[in-house]
């Protein structure tokens, strides 16, 4: 192949350097001036080749230090001799082609985004539902609610969220967190002020306390240029049509002039099938291909994922809490020492003793993703425990494998330990997971032991083959519980019908066996319901069971009934949000953390579209309200031009913004015309004809007539006279009139005769 890909790799920095050439000449050399291309871009001037030898094509080094190839004291170079240069020379038209490899680019510094206009309101969410339980004897009424509330102000959030419920005549309402919050954008970083959870390694765990905490928060992030990336480099002997896949899927399409071309993606977690297809000129193409392992927990080289915190430690009792008197600090910080490695340190101190401890995670090429940590806890009776902790992931498209192993001594403790809770002094949890075309194939092993239970060992399998484009699957499982002896298996088959669903299944554990069937429907775009139907018959009797669930726009409805052999009972309630700021609230299904208020004044009754359907309508003042967008991403917003009335002009139909969390002003460029454009027409149905006389009384403007009486005035206001003379006399209307109705009947009662004329 005379023109192929030169190279495909990832691409170290540094000066490319080489070998001193001979001093003496070999019999039968070349000596040639040539023109020197770089890449494809022309080098100025000649520059001396010397042909020596097979091994060595002899150049003068100035063109190669322009270019930033050459970094030696040689005047000359041999460049066979040069690490990632290839070249072409064409000696009958003395020209000289080289292709450099080039350092890759360092990821874009980070870019300040340009957010909207926060605004001041308040975001809640709430559910209410009551129950009637009746067990063939009593009757029981409950009844449970929850809110959740949303202050949002430019200066930060602050947020409570509480549940109350009502049985057996007691009513009771507990507040589960108090927060304020204020997110630092630029920084990706947050600051919380009230009840919070502590951050700690996948070995540790976290801890609720009331206080201080302050950290990263990638999720303001939405380029991900927190995550390692990845940067090939090919290089092309002539121009081509270039298509980079990963994991089947096309993330870049372009045309590449010669020389080199730069590729960077930001990795999907687990295995990257990466290949480059390469279409010549020539017709010929060609397919490179790479593959790689990430992590979502990897950070990028010189990343930095950080959490202090600070406070009192938080005890629950099911929804019931209260405060230790105890102040406990903890502080979590990663860093990507390479795009490969990440490493990490922790600690936590309290009255009740310190935990100190560290790991890293490595990508290891093509294998995998392994983690490695340890920690040493001293408590307060001066009792020191270990604990190390070990893992492994692979993910691919074809398969999974993850294991975990946590391994501590009997004497090591934390702060959630002083709580009351134990700390497993061994986890080992094991999955695996094979797509073949026999099937999805799964097995998943677990085991903890603490001071309190003893051998909690659980071993289960799972099958599922889905037929007929997954219209049909059938499935089987089995576990078996080591610590009660018990094992339990379950077979089951189910098929859909467009938007049906019907299934049925057996299964046995503990000697208990049971069968089941269940048909539902799926709500599909535009329609408001799904609801679905379930019976099971075993040793505890029958069970018959139901579900409804309907969308009414500003809210949720859910129904629950079910038989449970001689007990019933029936639920029913309503999720959903709202919104409230100066001037607007609305009642939404749901809340995202983000809500956008679009202002049209004059506008009202204008459809607002999100993702091809209506998501609002502006109301009598030209305000709408956009639940479900999503904070720190592009939202898109668009009007249709056929919605917008012919006397408003619009300068773009689509709206790009990106929200904070809480309220956000979203703006429309739409102006109102004051231009006046309108049909004149008869009472027979004739048109005005081309050529007739319209003008503006007030302003003297004469308009143009043309076919199909169509009247255009390029400057029109509302308190203006439109005049229309014709040879059976002067017709006239007030401008504001004939706008709104946009045409002009030319009616006998509307004409004012002239002498001469009539």
């Amino acid at each position: 192949m005379r023109y192929a890909l030169a190279a495909l790799a990832f691409v170290q920095g540094g000066a490319m350097t080489a070998r001193a050439v001979p001093a003496a000449e070999a019999p039968g050399a070349i000596s040639l001036l040539v023109e020197v291309r770089i890449n494809g871009t022309l080098v100025d001037g000649l520059a001396q080749l010397d042909v020596l030898a097979e091994d060595c094509t002899r150049i003068e080094t100035a063109p190669l230090a322009a270019a930033g190839l050459y970094a030696g004291s040689a005047e000359a170079v041999c460049l066979q001799s040069m690490a990632g240069l290839q070249y072409r020379l064409d000696q009958s038209a003395a020209q000289l082609d080289l292709f450099a490899a080039t350092p890759p680019r360092r990821p874009a510094a980070r870019v300040q985004q340009s957010f909207a206009k926060p605004l001041s309101g308040l975001i809640g969410g709430y559910g209410l539902s009551g129950q009637r339980v009746h067990d063939g004897t009593d009757e029981l009424i409950n009844a449970f609610g929850d809110l959740s509330l949303t202050l949002h102000t430019p200066y930060g959030r602050l947020q409570n969220n509480m549940v109350a419920s009502y049985t057996a005549n007691e009513g009771q309402a507990r507040r589960l967190q108090t927060v304020y919050e204020q997110d630092f954008p630029d920084t990706f970083t947050r600051l919380s002020i009230g009840d919070s959870f502590t951050a700690a390694p996948r070995w540790g765990r976290i801890t609720p306390f009331a206080g201080v905490q302050y950290g990263t928060d990638f999720s303001m992030d939405p380029r991900d240029s927190w995550r390692p990336y990845s940067a090939f480099q090919a290089l092309l002997r002539e121009r081509s049509e270039v298509d980079v896949r990963v994991n089947g899927v096309v993330r870049q399409k372009q045309s590449v002039d010669p020389g080199f071309s730069h590729f960077e993606i930001t990795p999907e977690t687990g295995l990257n099938e990466v290949e480059v297809i390469i279409r010549e000129a020539s017709g010929l193409t060609r397919i490179e291909d790479y593959s790689f392992f990430a992590s979502e927990e990897s950070l990028a080289e010189g990343v930095m994922d950080y959490s202090v915190s600070l406070g009192l430690p938080r005890r629950f009792s099911g929804i019931a809490s209260e405060y230790d008197d105890t102040l406990i600090a903890n502080g979590r910080v990663r860093r990507g020492l390479t795009n490969a490695l990440t490493a990490e340190a922790y600690s936590e101190f309290g009255a009740g003793g310190g935990v100190l401890g560290g790991g890293g995670q490595v990508t290891a090429g093509k294998l995998g993703i392994v983690s490695l940590s340890g920690g040493v806890s001293r408590a307060e009776d001066g009792h020191t425990g270990h604990i190390i902790s070990a893992g492994f992931e692979r993910d691919t498209r074809r398969g999974s494998l993850q294991l975990q192993a946590r391994f501590a001594d009997p004497r090591y403790s934390d702060t959630v330990s002083t709580l009351g809770l134990e700390f497993p002094d061994r986890s080992i949890r094991a999955s695996a997971g094979i797509f073949t075309p026999a099937g999805s194939f799964r097995a998943a092993y677990i085991e903890e032991e603490d001071k309190v239970l003893r051998d909690r060992r659980f071993l289960s399998f799972g099958w599922e083959k889905p037929l007929r484009g997954d219209r049909v699957s059938f499935s089987a499982s089995a576990y078996q519980d080591f610590a009660r002896d018990e094992t339990g298996f379950a077979i089951g088959l189910r098929a859909s019908f467009g938007p049906y669903n019907a299934g049925g299944g057996y299964q046995s554990a503990g000697g208990r066996e049971a069968s089941s069937v269940q048909v539902s429907r799926s709500r599909m775009p535009g329609e408001r319901v799904q609801w679905s139907l379930g019976a099971a018959e075993g040793g505890a009797g029958a069970v018959y069971q139901g579900d409804l669930t309907a969308d009414l726009g500003a809210a949720d409805l859910f129904l629950n009934g079910g038989v449970y052999g001689e007990t019933n009972q029936i639920t029913a309630g309503l999720r959903g949000g709202f919104a409230v700021m100066p001037g607007a609230a609305a009642l939404q299904r749901q809340t995202t953390g983000a809500t956008a208020i679009v202002r049209m004044p004059d506008l009202k009754g204008m459809p607002i579209y999100k993702d091809n359907r209506i998501i609002a309508v502006t109301g009598e003042n030209g305000l709408a309200v956009i639940p479900d967008v999503r904070p720190y991403e592009i939202n898109t917003l668009s009007l249709r031009p056929e919605d917008v009335p012919l006397d408003y002009d619009v300068a773009d139909f689509t709206t790009r913004f990106i929200p904070r969390r809480g309220l956000s002003e979203v703006r429309f460029d739409v102006r109102r015309e004051t231009a006046l454009a309108f049909t004149a027409v008869f009472p027979t149905g004739e048109h005005l004809p081309p050529g007739s006389r319209v003008e503006l009384l007030r302003s003297g403007l004469v308009c143009p007539v043309g076919l199909e009486g169509r009247v255009y005035c390029s400057v029109a206001e509302d308190g203006d006279t439109v005049a229309v003379t014709t040879p059976v006399g002067r017709f006239v209307d007030v401008v504001s009139s004939v706008r709104s109705r946009g045409e002009m009947q030319l009616r006998p009662e509307g004409r004012v005769k002239m002498a001469g004329i009539d």
